[in-house]
């Protein structure tokens, strides 16, 4: 449910496409890029199967949404679905 928000986010607002990245943890990358050929991502889907990158940032659970700063600093983290993702989107990609 959150990745089809974000893609209609992105819809919206093609310029966001290359500033977000959708990463899976621990699935094959042929799941993967099926998964989002099938669904239609205008966004990155980058697949992590040892599950690093869950490890970096503190990843407890699915969905997980991080808005990230230069130098990798998380301004932001949602777990589940997250009734203000929208808005933190607009926020977060506009001047």
């Amino acid at each position: 449910l959150e990745l089809a928000r974000v893609n209609r986010l992105v819809e919206s607002h093609p310029e966001w496409a290359e500033k977000i990245v959708a990463v899976s943890l621990g699935e094959d990358v042929k799941t993967v890029a099926a998964t989002a050929v099938e669904r239609g991502y205008r966004f990155q889907v980058a697949y992590d199967e040892a599950a690093e990158s869950g490890q970096k940032f503190e990843i407890q659970g699915t969905p997980t949404v991080l808005f990230k700063e230069m130098g990798n600093r998380v301004s932001w983290r949602a777990t589940g679905l997250s009734p203000s993702l929208e808005l933190r989107m607009k926020n977060f990609f506009s001047p």
